[in-house]
């Protein structure tokens, strides 16, 4: 797929690419990077600890693609990327073949 990068160091045999060079327009750059961002993050991690307040996850909070998860205090969050956020970023096997 145009624009897919594999992550270094991963075997390409069962991951599908990560889109990281350009969103396309979907959303600004700035709010596509730090999707690309939470969606590297591992699974068994809780998620990337930002201010529960931050203007860019608060935008892809509102869009639907990542939530907060209380963090440690009330001015830090745990930010996890949502299902519909990882839809857009990881496309499925269909959509490649196409």
């Amino acid at each position: 797929m145009a624009g897919s990068v594999e992550r270094v160091g991963e075997s390409t045999e069962d991951k599908t690419p990560v889109r990281k060079t350009s969103s396309n327009g979907l959303l600004p750059q700035v709010e596509w990077d730090m999707l690309v961002e939470l969606a590297d993050i591992s699974s068994s991690e809780p998620g990337f600890l930002a201010g529960a307040e931050d203007a860019v996850l608060s935008r892809l909070a509102r869009r639907g693609f990542c939530a907060a998860i209380t963090g440690p205090n009330s001015k830090l969050a745990w930010w996890q990327i949502t299902a519909l956020g990882t839809c857009v970023i990881k496309p499925d096997e269909e959509q490649l073949a196409a």
